[in-house]
Parts: structure tokens; C-alpha cells; sequence
């Protein structure tokens, strides 16, 4: 399954419990990009989608910390337990970071197996940049760099 497929269950399980959802969001120039960044009321959550638990999937949510008052990961249910599950487990409710499972199956898609931390003091600087077009132009998890930017957004106000 690929990386855009399960973070489209994960944007559709946000959509069907009232979140606004914005895809590949990079806040400043050359900074990194978050794969979903959704948002109700003045709660901001960032999830980073992988096809699998890694320490660079951690690294990647740990550096979001402030930024977001919910952060997660997201990846696919594992068929059994592997090997740093634990250890994962430990770091991710340490720093207070959420995990979802996605169900490989259709019905029901994700599962919250670790709820995040809520942090009430965070940047505002994430919720400033998100516009409109961060909901449609890019799917979540894409391989190609696709993303909405405010290069971008200059060249079709000049076009």
C-alpha cells in the first residue's frame, strides 16, 4: 500500500469527525513539510504518515513539538509485533506524541492506539500559513515533492 493510500484513510477519518484537513504543508521556504495539518476551532494537529515505524518517522514527529497543540504518526497496523514496538511505544508517550493504526481493510480505517498530549503553548506560525489550496493540490504522502508554497502561490497571482 502506498504512502498516499493510507493517508487518505487518515484524512478521511479526520474529515468524518470534523477537522479541516490541509495536505503537504511546508510553513516557510525550504523548512520541512508535514503530511496532514488539520484543524478545528484554534487546535492544530500535524500527523506524519509512513508505511512504517521507523526512528526516522519519530525524529520527524519529535521535530514538530511546539509547532502544533496534537502531534501523531500514522502507520499500518502491524500484521504481528515487531522487534523496537516497545521502545517505540515508550518514546512516543514519553514526548507525548499520538500514534494511529490504519487498517489495511476497508470499513472502519484508523484506529488511535496512543491518544497525543495536548499542548496549549505552541507557535503560531503553522496556522498562518495554511490556505485553501493546501486542501486539494497535493495528496498526503506524495513521493513527487508536490506541494503548495508561497512560490507558488506568487506565480498564479502573477499569472
Amino acid at each position: 500500500m502506498k504512502e498516499t493510500e493510507l493517508a487518505e484513510k487518515v484524512v478521511d477519518w479526520l474529515k468524518s469527525q470534523h477537522w479541516e484537513v490541509y495536505q503537504e504543508v511546508q510553513p516557510h521556504a525550504f523548512d520541512r513539510t508535514a503530511d496532514i495539518v488539520a484543524v478545528t476551532g484554534n487546535l492544530l494537529w500535524i500527523i506524519e504518515v509512513k508505511k512504517s515505524l521507523s526512528l526516522a518517522l519519530l525524529e520527524q514527529a519529535l521535530r514538530w513539538r511546539g509547532y502544533a497543540n496534537y502531534i501523531s504518526i500514522a502507520t499500518p497496523n502491524p500484521k504481528r509485533h515487531t522487534k523496537g514496538e516497545d521502545a517505540a511505544r515508550l518514546f512516543l508517550k514519553h514526548f507525548g506524541i499520538g500514534r494511529l493504526s490504519i487498517r489495511r481493510r476497508s470499513g472502519d480505517n484508523v484506529d488511535q492506539m496512543i491518544a497525543p498530549h495536548l499542548c496549549r503553548n505552541r507557535l503560531g506560525t503553522l496556522m498562518d500559513c495554511l490556505t485553501e489550496h493546501h486542501k486539494t493540490y497535493a495528496q498526503a504522502g506524495n513521493a513527487d515533492g508536490r506541494r503548495w508554497t508561497q512560490f507558488r502561490n506568487t506565480c498564479m497571482e502573477l499569472q
